[in-house]
């Protein structure tokens, strides 16, 4: 991925749109979303404090706990910033429906 830095929210598009999974009644655990890698390369490569994605979560499945984990564990703390300045920045994560409707597609 290539986020500039400074960008400090960010909303993924994924395949969860078009295999249409938020349409569907029942839900689909094979949704696209985040694995504990991800999670920590997106907190240790740029400067992103919010994430959202296209279905129930933005953890996959199979990474709910460690990939939700991944974002907060260090949730508050700019890593760049010297213990006497630091401000309290936490991560907030949201799953959202990004339909045309809304239009976030």
């Amino acid at each position: 991925l290539n986020i500039p830095k400074g960008v400090r929210r960010v909303l993924f598009r994924t395949l969860n749109t078009d295999r249409g999974l938020m349409w569907k009644a029942a839900g689909d655990m094979s949704y696209v979303g985040f694995t504990e890698d991800g999670a920590q390369w997106l907190v240790d490569n740029t400067d992103i404090k919010l994430v959202g994605i296209d279905y129930i979560s933005v953890a996959a499945f199979d990474h709910l706990i460690s990939a939700h984990v991944a974002f907060f564990k260090n949730a508050g703390y700019h890593p760049s910033r010297s213990p006497e300045t630091r401000q309290r920045e936490d991560w907030t994560i949201h799953a959202a429906l990004l339909t045309s409707e809304t239009g976030w597609l």
